[in-house]
């Protein structure tokens, strides 16, 4: 029962005013039971009602909230019969997983809680699949196969139609478009700078485009960085201003000042080759694959790119994931359906500490700040959602 309100003391009332009002001590007592009866109906009607429609409100969200999801496949509209997909990124402030879905014509925005989908339609589209037996050079490529968050938008490249796309994730509609130089392959926004960089690796070139601040957010093309030997993969570290990339052959990281967009130091990382890239921006850490043996090396950023660990992490990975909170490095083996899961020591050392299942050719990850990694599964047109259970230092 709810507390009852505090009554009006009316017998020290009645006692001061005895002399005057000789018939206070009659009707008193009367008077203070019809109070409280008024009282008790008001506050219990009143207790009653704000908990009938408490128990509704709550009624009504646990009836709106969708369900939470479990680990395993998440199906992708038109994701049949396969989709050849290649980078998939996190998106923070959108905090949804972006996924670019190559021949299905559409960027799928996924929940990371309940594994919801919404599409970002209107690129080009086929029906066709074809499982690759090897390496698909980016000209081959169908659809969309890189996408990325720029500020409140998405941008996405059409490697068919040779665009850069800008689309609205609030009204799932595009916005803009812009013809790429060439074909593409990442693509990645610089927040600081209002710019989107996209690479060119069979012309050696990353492009920078800048995104304007108000009005249609139209990409004009800014500058073009010669990146001999690449540019193959990309991050962006707004901490030290750089961003880095890596060289197919000569293993070679190279840092780029996200000013004046010039090649400012290079690392070598001790791959024949080297493909993915990740970063820990705040403790100075970037973690390359090495595509020779699938091996992750992790440099030190803070010391000229100081190679500090080299670990195997599967056979044919290629797009690392990191997890900054727990300080877990993610290598998804394209050969074997395994995640190899690193801990990250303050000194840089990898440690593995397990393997999650994924999919076959499941070369490519994501890791959200819910704590899990995804993964692609090209063979059967859909991503895989796993939780990292493991301990963090």
């Amino acid at each position: 029962m709810p507390n009852m309100p505090d009554m009006p003391d009316m017998n020290d009332a009645s006692l001061r005013d005895r002399t005057r009002l000789r018939r206070a001590d009659h009707w008193a007592p009367l008077l203070r039971g019809a109070l409280a009866c008024a009282l008790c109906a008001a506050g219990c009607s009143s207790s009653a009602g704000n908990a009938n429609m408490d128990a509704a409100d709550a009624s009504s969200h646990d009836a709106a909230a969708p369900p939470m999801a479990k680990d395993g496949p998440v199906a992708l509209p038109n994701g049949a019969p396969g989709i050849e997909f290649d980078d998939i990124q996190w998106g923070p402030h959108l905090r949804k997983v972006i996924v670019p879905a190559g021949r299905t014509g559409s960027v799928m925005l996924i929940d990371p809680d309940t594994s919801e989908v919404t599409e970002l339609k209107g690129l080009s589209k086929s029906d066709k699949y074809t499982a690759p037996t090897g390496f698909i050079p980016v000209s081959m490529r169908y659809g969309s196969t890189a996408a990325t968050e720029a500020d409140r938008y998405v941008a996405v490249l059409d490697g068919t139609a040779k665009t850069l796309n800008i689309f609205d994730p609030a009204t799932l509609l595009r916005v803009s478009s812009v013809p790429l130089d060439g074909p593409a392959d990442y693509v990645h926004y610089v927040g600081s700078k209002r710019e989107i960089w996209v690479t060119r690796p069979s012309a050696s070139i990353l492009d920078v485009y800048s995104l304007p601040a108000s009005g249609t957010p139209k990409p004009t093309k800014l500058v073009s960085i010669a990146v001999s030997g690449g540019p193959e993969s990309l991050v962006i570290d707004e901490t030290r201003g750089r961003a880095y990339t890596n060289t197919l052959t000569g293993g070679k990281t190279y840092a780029i000042d996200l000013s004046t967009h010039a090649i400012v130091e290079t690392y070598m990382n001790s791959c024949s080759y080297a493909l993915g890239v990740a970063l820990d921006e705040k403790r100075g850490f970037a973690f390359v694959t090495c595509g020779e043996n699938g091996d992750s090396v992790s440099l030190d950023l803070n010391h000229a790119g100081a190679v500090l660990s080299r670990l195997n992490g599967g056979s044919q990975a290629n797009i690392l994931a990191y997890n900054p909170t727990l300080h877990h490095l993610y290598s998804p083996s394209g050969k074997t359906p395994q995640i190899f899961v690193m801990d990250v020591l303050d000194s840089g050392k990898l440690v593995l500490l397990g393997k999650l299942a994924s999919a076959n050719r499941a070369f490519s990850a994501a890791a959200d700040d819910r704590g899990h990694v995804w993964v692609i599964d090209p063979d059967h047109g859909r991503v895989v959602r796993r939780t990292d259970s493991f301990p963090s230092h």
